[in-house]
């Protein structure tokens, strides 16, 4: 194996779903005025986050490079093209874990407890006998639970303790997010493979595809974005009135994400593709600046609402 291999097997085109780590941090400086000591906290939890997801995607790749050959782009991944050396993957995979923690310990130990559960989180979705990638409604969940860890990961880099946490909404509606973005990758891989490939070879690349369809990942996707719109409109509303005015670019946000799935499952099948997509992180920019401007200026207009 080369550097390059090894860098390949990182999955670094990857970084852009610790885009989930930033609301973490910014809800935090919200709760705890900022502090300038707060950004060396953010650079080694954020270096720390990325070791740490690059360790869970070389164990994925590790496990996953006999199925990976029966999807059509994935085939394409490092592993395939040359010969594996197991106690290699397995030296690099406990020095990324290795770091990770170490670095984290120099942040806090809420943020080292974080750390991992997210390194526990890759090991139960890819290692037997757990492997719940390939276990129907168990993969979207533990994917999902992905969503508040970095959640967390943002937030106690700013916290060291227990005094706070964040709302239980916004946990909530950051957990089923991350459960409709699964949802929403698992769909698209259904359609990619009916266009370019066949449903016998879906089922080879994950056994789990052997109970779902397109009919039972679009009921779910739906039910997942109606409890996002629940959690995001309680936590808008009771934090602060102004913020519902935020509500429809996010409900804007996710309906041309699914769109996007569903039309482009080349993109679906890997998310952080349709997350560097210029329409969504113009909603993205969107709504965090709009955040920013009703969470500082007054609109008693709006107060009515709340009787």
């Amino acid at each position: 194996m080369k550097l390059l291999d090894y860098w390949r097997i990182s999955r670094p085109d990857n970084i852009a779903k610790h885009i989930f780590i930033i609301p973490g941090i910014v809800l935090a400086i919200i709760y705890q005025p900022f502090q300038i000591d707060y950004l060396e906290n953010i650079f080694l939890g954020v270096l720390s986050s990325i070791l740490a997801a690059s360790a869970n995607y070389t164990i994925n790749e590790f496990v996953d490079h006999k199925t990976d050959r029966f999807h059509p782009l994935k085939k394409n991944r490092a592993l395939l093209k040359i010969n594996i050396n197991k106690n290699k993957i397995i030296t690099f995979y406990f020095s990324l874990v290795f770091f990770s923690i170490l670095l984290a310990m120099n942040v806090n130990k809420y943020f080292t407890y974080t750390i991992l559960a997210f390194l526990f989180s890759g090991i139960i979705y890819n290692i037997k006998p757990f492997e719940f990638k390939n276990k129907i409604y168990l993969d979207i969940l533990n994917e999902a639970l992905n969503n508040p860890i970095r959640l967390f990961l943002g937030w106690y880099m700013i916290f060291s303790d227990l005094s706070s946490i964040p709302p239980a909404s916004f946990i909530l509606f950051y957990f089923f997010v991350g459960a409709f973005l699964m949802t929403s990758k698992r769909l698209s891989e259904i359609i990619f493979f009916k266009k370019f490939g066949n449903i016998r070879s879906l089922i080879k690349y994950r056994s789990n595809y052997k109970y779902y369809d397109q009919t039972n990942l679009t009921i779910a996707a739906v039910f997942f974005l109606m409890l996002i719109s629940f959690n995001s409109a309680i936590f808008l509303i009771k934090y602060r009135i102004e913020l519902i005015l935020v509500y429809p670019v996010i409900t804007i946000l996710f309906t041309l994400y699914f769109y996007m799935t569903i039309k482009s499952p080349e993109k679906g099948v890997f998310p952080e593709k349709v997350y560097l997509d210029k329409y969504i992180i113009i909603l993205t920019l969107i709504s965090f600046m709009l955040f920013f401007i009703l969470y500082n200026f007054d609109m008693n207009f709006l107060n009515p609402l709340l009787k």
